[in-house]
């Protein structure tokens, strides 16, 4: 086991903890099967005998509905089938509860005590029966007295056989629960012991390898480069063979450090011989470089101030085709604006010249129904005329009526109603010359406010015409803008683009200045070292 690599006692592990995992499962398939099954056996059990329990007492209660609502021979018929079935259903219950219980059990035999037992009520019920009587109520009574408290006894049996089963039940699966627990207990235990069996071994060897390695490398640290090896575990043997060579290399690396560091000591020697014929030539260069470096600063300063101006007017110039973009956009609102009101007053000069030509088809009609008015009233006058010559006629025919006597009253008559209609003709006709003057004078009156609309639309047509003219006058101005302003746009682009090409050269230079004077502190600063 000492001679196990860890990969290898790993792997015995993962394959322990998996068979511990597969015993586990299996047992934990195995309690879930025999629960089922057990609560699959006990469910059928207690159910089968609660049916039995409720149908027992439904049966009973069709026994006191024979009693009490039987005195009609249908109804009683009826309730002595529903217990006959009732009992049929008891019977059925107890017959499938004992095949279902374990043969020659104590609760088979006590079902069937049970079943038996209600057999012979059943026989006593129907004895009962046959003193009953429909036409004589005693009977009832004789019995209910014959059959009263037989029920008792097997109703307590029936709900304590479903309490039994109940228990039953509770403790079946009380002990399962019991068994499992404790299976699960005896695995879990078995399988830390194992587990720590298996490792113990193996983390006293590994803690013991990583002491080891620990030491050495202290040693190594301590300048002890011996090589050692005492690890039983393959890795740490690998790492103290990996130790072991690095020691050696670092004994090779001192060697070669320490001849290393006389040719070291050889060159600096000739170094500071040389030290002495650099510091006379530093002396004249550094003079030359203070008077480049004021000069190189003197060119940053111009730099700066140029990129400064550039920035400036390049802020100048973004302004500049803002305000010139804002009355771009300006021009175009009042290109549109232009637009619209060209076509408005097209629209406007349009509906004056459709309105003017309504108005005047308007007058012409008016001027037509007056006309026609004029000629109803020369016939209104007409039937005036022809209503009072048929008046005077009616009235002359009368007179002749009465000097006639009783031979011209039927004459009398038909004078006197022509008469009335020649007035109800002359009353008519006047009443229509009365509208007819009235309609004639609002025609009048429509005809002269529509000679003033005319007069009116006409005006509008000029102004329309007026306002025609000023806007394509104002769009050439328009236009004559827009070209300017394009123009203009275009100047102050290129100006722009100007500007940012003498901020960028002006930045490469103050960046060249600035570089440069860095070089010269460098070398200054390096020359100075040098010689120092």
């Amino acid at each position: 086991m000492a001679e196990l690599s860890v990969r290898l006692r790993l792997i015995i592990n993962i394959i322990l903890i998996i068979c511990i995992f597969s015993v586990t499962l299996g047992l934990t398939f195995y309690f879930s099967n025999r629960m089922q099954s057990v609560m699959y056996q006990a469910n059928q059990e207690l159910n089968l005998a609660r049916e039995a329990q409720v149908n027992f007492k439904r049966q009973v209660q069709e026994w006191k509905n024979i009693l009490l609502r039987g005195q009609d021979r249908s109804d009683r018929e009826k309730y002595t089938a529903q217990f006959d079935e009732r009992a049929r259903d008891v019977d059925q219950n107890l017959t499938d509860l004992a095949t279902v219980l374990v043969k020659d059990s104590d609760e088979q035999k006590r079902v069937q005590a049970i079943h038996l037992h209600l057999i012979g009520l059943l026989a006593q019920y129907r004895r009962a029966m046959t003193n009953y009587d429909s036409n004589d109520p005693a009977s009832i009574f004789r019995v209910d007295r014959a059959v009263r408290g037989i029920d008792r006894q097997p109703t307590e049996e029936l709900d304590q056989l479903a309490a039994d089963f109940q228990k039953d039940m509770q403790d079946t699966l009380d002990k399962l629960k019991l068994d499992m627990y404790l299976s699960f207990s005896i695995i879990a235990f078995l399988s830390v012991g194992g587990i720590l069996l298996l490792n113990i071994p193996i983390i006293r060897n590994i803690t013991r390898g990583l002491q080891n390695t620990l030491t050495h490398q202290t040693q190594l640290m301590e300048g002890d480069l011996q090589p050692r090896s005492s690890a039983r575990v393959k890795e740490f043997r690998i790492i103290e063979t990996n130790l072991n060579q690095l020691g050696t290399n670092l004994q090779e690396l001192v060697t070669s450090l320490k001849q290393a560091q006389a040719q070291i000591n050889d060159a600096a020697r000739q170094l500071r011989d040389g030290v002495s014929d650099v510091f006379e030539l530093n002396q004249s260069q550094s003079a030359v470089m203070e008077e480049t470096s004021a000069a190189i600063e003197q060119l940053s300063a111009s730099t700066r101030s140029i990129a400064e101006a550039a920035a400036n007017q390049r802020q100048s110039v973004q302004k500049s085709i803002q305000s010139v973009q804002k009355i771009d956009v300006d021009q175009h609102d009042l290109e549109t604006l232009q637009e619209s009101l060209t076509l408005s007053a097209g629209n406007l000069a349009g509906g004056a010249e459709q309105g003017n030509v309504g108005v005047r088809e308007t007058a012409e009609a008016l001027e037509r129904v007056r006309a026609s008015s004029n000629e109803m009233l020369d016939v209104i006058r007409m039937i005036n005329e022809v209503s009072e010559r048929t008046n005077l006629l009616s009235l002359n025919a009368s007179i002749e009526a009465a000097r006639a006597g009783d031979q011209g009253r039927g004459f009398a008559v038909v004078a006197h109603e022509v008469g009335q209609l020649a007035t109800n003709s002359q009353d008519y006709a006047g009443r229509i010359n009365a509208l007819l003057k009235e309609a004639v004078q609002g025609i009048e009156h429509s005809s002269d406010r529509g000679m003033a609309a005319s007069q009116m639309f006409e005006s509008i047509l000029d102004a329309s015409q007026v306002l025609q003219n000023q806007v394509r006058s104002m769009t050439a101005a328009v236009r004559s803008v827009s070209e300017q302003l394009d123009q203009l746009n275009q100047s102050v682009r290129q100006l722009s683009e100007l500007s940012t090409e003498i901020s960028t050269s002006t930045a490469e230079q103050h960046n060249a200045a600035e570089q440069i004077a860095r070089e010269i502190t460098t070398a200054s600063e390096s020359l100075a070292n040098g010689v120092t």
